[in-house]
């Protein structure tokens, strides 16, 4: 889970952002959704690129980001997080808060009014490939969610999570079954 940028220049950071948006794009069906992950990708692929194109660039990324994601939005999605390819946001991301040191997988689901941060002044999680969190769900501290794992709406999730499993309740709980187990 990192950003694929060997060469850190204005071409390469065009074609991650080419890349990412159009894996992301195959998910998300809401023009909300997609601005939103427009501004955040440039933002996340701008950064620490050299040149003067490239930092006019990024105070572009980032008043969109004030207007949108966060004036419109109301979401914090800063451009450290590592995100893997296809992420989907459901509802734009609405109210979704995300700190900076958080890693996120491939093929991510994540609803409306999501948290994921730290506890205590600890690490961030990192969440695993193809995980889905639910509306509400808060994730803290330096855990790690397994691949496949799905957070109920509302839960509240402090440890760490098997492959394939689902979680609900405060604080969050491994319940019976898998993926594909739980409705959303």
């Amino acid at each position: 889970m990192k950003h694929d940028l060997a060469d850190k220049d204005l071409t390469g950071a065009a074609e991650a952002f080419r890349r990412l948006c159009a894996s992301d794009r195959k998910v998300n069906d809401q023009a909300g959704s997609i601005l939103t992950l427009i501004v955040w990708r440039a933002g996340q692929v701008l950064s620490g690129v050299p040149g003067v194109r490239a930092f006019a660039l990024r105070r572009l990324c980032q008043l969109a980001d004030a207007v949108w994601v966060r004036g419109v939005i109301g979401a914090e999605l800063p451009p450290q997080v590592v995100a893997g390819p296809g992420l989907c946001l459901a509802h734009a991301g609405r109210g979704v808060v995300l700190h900076p040191e958080t890693r996120i997988g491939a093929d991510v689901k994540i609803y409306h009014q999501v948290t994921v941060g730290v506890r205590d002044a600890n690490g961030a999680p990192e969440i695993g490939d193809r995980a889905m969190l639910g509306a509400g769900s808060k994730i803290l501290g330096p855990i790690v969610l397994g691949d496949g794992t799905q957070v109920g709406a509302n839960a509240v999730l402090l440890t760490s999570t098997e492959t394939d499993s689902s979680y609900v309740g405060i604080p969050a709980r491994r319940v019976a079954g898998g993926q594909g187990e739980m409705k959303w």
